[in-house]
């Protein structure tokens, strides 16, 4: 197992992941920065407004990602020359990372039921059905 040290802090595994995660790290700060206002994942509940939960939006900009990326691999080539392959490995780490949160936030409100009791409005608005046999986390 690999071992390094940054200042007081030891990890293990390949040091690169680590400087990958603060760029993917800043990346969401320069992006969020120009989407966002108060609310950090304003952009991607959006699609809330016409009714589709705020997770699964995400998973279509995820898709939309991962087109690229078969495209890509069976051609060689990418018509949009200002996103590299690395750009778009690196969203899709995002997107996935912010999904998680969606669904986490999802879970609390749903939690936030009295107990025994999911609200329709919960899951309606969420999407989200707690969890417990059937539940998505």
């Amino acid at each position: 197992m690999r071992e390094f040290s940054t200042g007081d802090q030891k990890y293990h595994g390949h040091p690169r992941f680590y400087e990958l995660i603060q760029q993917m790290a800043d990346l969401h700060s320069r992006k969020n920065h120009d989407y966002a206002g108060d609310d950090p994942l304003s952009n991607l509940r959006a699609s809330e407004e016409i009714g589709i939960p705020a997770w699964k939006g995400i998973l279509v900009r995820l898709m939309d990602k991962w087109g690229r990326l078969k495209t890509f691999a069976k051609t060689g080539t990418f018509e949009v020359k200002d996103e590299s392959v690395v750009d778009t490995l690196m969203d899709n780490a995002v997107y996935s990372l912010l999904c998680i949160i969606v669904l986490e936030e999802g879970k609390e409100k749903a939690e936030a039921d009295p107990p025994g009791r999911v609200s329709v409005e919960t899951v309606v608005e969420t999407n989200v059905i707690p969890a417990g046999p059937g539940g998505l986390i």
